[in-house]
This record gives structure tokens, C-alpha cells and sequence, in this order.
């Protein structure tokens, strides 16, 4: 198998969602957006498929919501899904997603970030809230070639590129 050539994009048109459980309801929230859309509410640091999106497991009973491409329905669908269990904050066009992908990625990326990133203690599905040079970001893996995004308020998303890029990677 020929490996993946390292390579960065950016991504700036996403919707996205914090979402808590009110006091007490964190099952009766998972259960139902469970019965409304399959979705899944994972564990803190975990993150799971949501249609064409994802929902990352940010602490007990908080989670953002995302998917590419902001129409404007993502909050009142979830408003809606959650009936009353749910405390929904909207922040799309909030973030600016970064993928990194391929051979090396990772090695860059431990460059910047002070997390362990080895198989063993990160893999497609884990996630982690944590900072590239002074910059708050979430990191999730996306799979094995390895493929990370890095979430980044957009007022911060050049400094997060020019890390990056004073890693190794520049951001096409």
C-alpha cells in the first residue's frame, strides 16, 4: 500500500451547535435524539458519525453538533429533536475546520500539540480539547491513514495555520 501524501485543508463553512442536557435529563436527551435521527450522544472524548456530520463528546452530558455546509436548519432541527431536554447554543460559522491528513500528520501535529497522539492513546473515533501554542483547538481522529480535524475559532485560525505551518504543513 503506497502511503498518503501529508496534506492540509481548511474548511470554513460548518454548522455547528453546543449542546447540554438539562439537570437530570441526560438520558432522556440521548434517547430522544436516538429516536428522532439515530443520533448518538458518545462519551466525553469520543466523537460519532451523525449523517453526513458529528457529534464529539466534549464533558459529561456537552457536546457539539457539526456538519459541513451551514444551511441554517442544524440548530432548529436539534431544538426540535431534543423536546425540552436539551440546552442547544448555535455557533456555526464560529470555527474553522482544519484536516490534516497522511503519512506524517502526526508527527506535525506533536509538533504543535501537547497530547499524546500514538495509536495507543488516540484513534479514529477519540477526541480532545487542547492547545497549539497558546490557541485553543479540538482535535478528533477520522481514521488510520491518520486523518485529524482541528477546530479553531475563527479569530484564531491564522495563528493556528502559521503554527502548522512553522511545524511543517503548510494549510492549502
Amino acid at each position: 500500500m503506497a502511503e498518503a501524501a501529508l496534506c492540509a485543508t481548511a474548511h470554513d463553512d460548518l454548522a455547528l451547535v453546543s449542546l447540554a442536557s438539562r439537570r437530570g435529563r441526560g438520558a432522556a436527551l440521548a434517547a430522544a435524539l436516538r429516536a428522532a435521527s439515530g443520533m448518538v450522544l458518545p462519551m466525553p472524548g469520543k466523537w460519532t458519525a451523525a449523517g453526513d456530520g458529528a457529534v464529539i463528546g466534549t464533558a459529561p452530558d456537552q457536546w457539539l453538533v457539526l456538519q459541513p455546509g451551514d444551511d441554517g436548519t442544524l440548530f432548529a432541527r436539534l431544538e426540535e429533536m431534543a423536546g425540552g431536554h436539551g440546552l442547544l447554543i448555535d455557533l456555526s460559522q464560529a470555527r474553522v475546520a482544519l484536516r490534516v491528513a497522511g503519512t506524517g500528520a502526526r508527527d506535525v501535529l506533536a509538533r504543535c500539540l501537547p497530547i499524546d497522539l500514538h495509536p495507543r492513546a488516540m484513534q479514529p473515533g477519540g477526541a480532545a480539547a487542547t492547545v497549539a501554542a497558546h490557541v485553543p483547538v479540538m482535535i478528533r481522529q477520522l481514521d488510520a491513514v491518520p486523518t485529524y480535524e482541528l477546530l479553531v475559532a475563527r479569530s484564531f485560525a491564522a495563528s493556528l495555520r502559521r503554527v502548522l505551518d512553522l511545524a511543517g504543513l503548510p494549510i492549502a
